[in-house]
């Protein structure tokens, strides 16, 4: 689904409490896969991405 399929298109509302929750885990998992990155070599790293 498209973001302007959406019933409200363009007058979106959002729950700060649920986004915070979402933030928290993206961040935590962001983290995660920063410090697996990290630790790869340069070729790797270039293969990977």
């Amino acid at each position: 689904m498209y973001s302007w399929q959406f019933k409200n298109w363009p007058n979106f509302t959002y729950s700060l409490d649920e986004i915070h929750t979402i933030a928290i885990s993206f961040a935590e998992e962001l983290g995660l896969t920063n410090g697996l990155v990290t630790g790869l070599s340069e070729d790797l790293k270039q293969e990977a991405f």
